[in-house]
């Protein structure tokens, strides 16, 4: 009778566990971003970067997870990298975001999410006549929005990230996008591509200039995998 139970209970945690990982979803893309970057240091250096210079892409890539289980938050994962020279000047970005964010409302055909997350960034800016840098934690509120529009393969994607410290340095960011995707479909793996445009905007107030500011903006186009 002890075998029994115990071959029971081995059995419910198998199909509990079965049905668990049958909710998971995990969804991942990379883009390729090209951009019009431009930026500001304190009040005696500034520089452009356009798209007729070096270096005018960049990249970002991003990972979603979500669950079935009660307030556990989902998570999400973002990097992005570019690296812009421009008549002397360089300037090079990374920042790592991690994200965690429930779903506020998921009916078909809209969905919304919102939480909070923790970008860690890099910055680096060499010029002849000076250089500023700054490594940096920040946190952020996040929202992303999503509506499918019936009867197609088609959605519109909105994604925000927003912080301002004003009692850490006068901090502030803002990293906008908004898309549209075209999903193609699969058997295990649904694959999609997506387009649409990204705004980021950044200042910091750093050690080596009064501010330092950051505006980077442009469309970007990519692909993605939900499995």
């Amino acid at each position: 009778m002890g075998k029994l139970k115990y071959a029971l209970l081995v059995a419910t945690l198998g199909v509990c566990t079965g049905a668990n990982a049958a909710s998971l979803e995990l969804s991942a893309g990379a883009d390729a971003w090209f951009v019009d970057a431009k930026g500001y240091a304190g009040e005696k250096h500034s520089f452009e970067l356009r798209r007729e210079y070096d270096n005018r892409y960049a990249f970002f890539a991003w990972m979603n997870l979500e669950h079935p289980l009660p307030i556990v938050p989902n998570l999400g994962v973002r990097y992005g990298t570019f690296d812009h020279t421009s008549n002397g000047i360089k300037a090079d970005f990374n920042y790592a975001d991690a994200i965690g964010y429930y779903n506020v409302l998921d009916l078909t055909p809209l969905k919304i999410d919102a939480g909070v997350g923790l970008r860690f960034e890099d910055f680096a800016y060499e010029h002849v006549s000076g250089d500023a840098s700054y490594n940096e934690v920040l946190p952020f509120v996040y929202g992303h929005g999503r509506f499918d529009l019936v009867g197609t393969a088609f959605s519109v994607d909105a994604d925000v990230s927003f912080s301002e410290l004003q009692f850490r340095d006068d901090t502030e960011f803002l990293d906008a996008k908004l898309g549209v995707e075209y999903r193609l479909g699969g058997s295990f793996i649904e694959w999609s591509v997506n387009g649409g445009y990204r705004y980021m905007y950044l200042t910091q107030d750093t050690s080596d200039y009064n501010s330092l500011t950051t505006i980077i903006k442009g469309p970007y186009a990519g692909v993605s995998a939900t499995f």
